[in-house]
């Protein structure tokens, strides 16, 4: 027996995500590398000219979130 379930976007994103096309999806099945917080999509990120660029949904700490992305930044060189 498979069980499946249903999660509408609001459970993941917050509302200021919803516009069209979601920010996190975009054309042709690319999946944007995203920034979570609190167990939501709080942003997305990518890498232009060596740095990360952070385009957050809303209010992200940014403590943590410059711990990360220098945790991740030497990944991506």
């Amino acid at each position: 027996m498979t069980k499946r379930a249903f999660r509408p976007r609001s459970a993941w994103t917050s509302t200021a995500t919803n516009c069209s096309p979601p920010r996190p999806a975009r054309p042709s099945g690319w999946i944007s590398p995203v920034v979570l917080h609190g167990g939501r999509v709080a942003g997305v990120w990518e890498q232009r000219n060596g740095d990360v660029e952070v385009t957050a949904f809303g209010d992200v700490p940014a403590g943590p979130l410059k711990d990360e992305i220098d945790r991740v930044a030497p990944l991506l060189s």
